[in-house]
């Protein structure tokens, strides 16, 4: 092979790779296969409140928090932020949800929720415990591009957990990346000890996080 055939062929594979980098990189679900979002600088915190010493309605409660990076760009998170089956993704071990739209205005948008959540792995024997949740997604703050979402147990359901409530954040990193945070306050109806509440807790937001991740890998 003369040296004008071998540069030709090294043209050609240099050129097969550059449209493979450009297929990879700018992928959609319409018929090429979208590259995976995954997680980055995750960091997962779950500690007993520290006002339960003296305020006894706050003993056992566990703060919780998962904090992590996903290569995704932001806006695709926007355009189904308002969406009834988006919080019915957040929670992992969830095995009955439903939505409804209790009411909007320019401010806000709040969904009564009905979950069944089932048990983690250390409680398996256990069964799944309803709860009745108030969502409350504020507007403005999506049109700020940004997600500043509340949710707590609705006071007047009979609610299997004595405490469960939190927020969910998230910003646009401006650079590919977008950058989340779940946070929890909750006391179960389980019996454990506070060691293993605390893993519990961590257990699940780490599959918060697997599951989000999940989600987004589906828009």
């Amino acid at each position: 092979m003369n040296r004008k055939m071998k540069l030709a062929v090294v043209m050609l594979a240099a050129g097969f790779l550059v449209y493979r980098t450009a297929v990879v990189s700018h992928a959609s679900r319409d018929g090429f296969e979208a590259p995976e979002i995954t997680a980055e600088g995750v960091i997962v915190h779950a500690g007993l409140n520290s006002a339960g010493d003296t305020d006894p309605n706050l003993y056992g409660v566990v703060e919780g928090s998962v904090t992590f990076m996903a290569n995704i760009p932001f806006q695709k998170v926007l355009d189904n932020m308002l969406k009834t089956g988006t919080l019915g993704k957040i929670s992992p071990n969830v095995t009955n949800y439903s939505a409804v739209k209790q009411g909007e205005t320019d401010d806000a948008l709040t969904y009564a929720v009905e979950e069944d959540i089932a048990p983690l792995p250390g409680l398996a024997t256990s069964d799944p415990a309803k709860v009745y949740l108030l969502f409350n997604i504020n507007k403005r703050a999506l049109k700020d591009r940004t997600i500043a979402v509340t949710f707590s147990l609705d006071g007047s359901k009979p609610n299997k957990w004595k405490r469960l409530s939190g927020r969910i954040f998230g910003v646009d990193l401006n650079n590919g990346y977008s950058m989340f945070m779940v946070t929890t306050s909750s006391r179960s109806h389980y019996e454990a000890l506070p060691s293993l509440r605390l893993k519990l807790v961590k257990t699940y937001l780490a599959k918060t996080k697997d599951h989000i991740l999940g989600w987004l890998n589906t828009l």
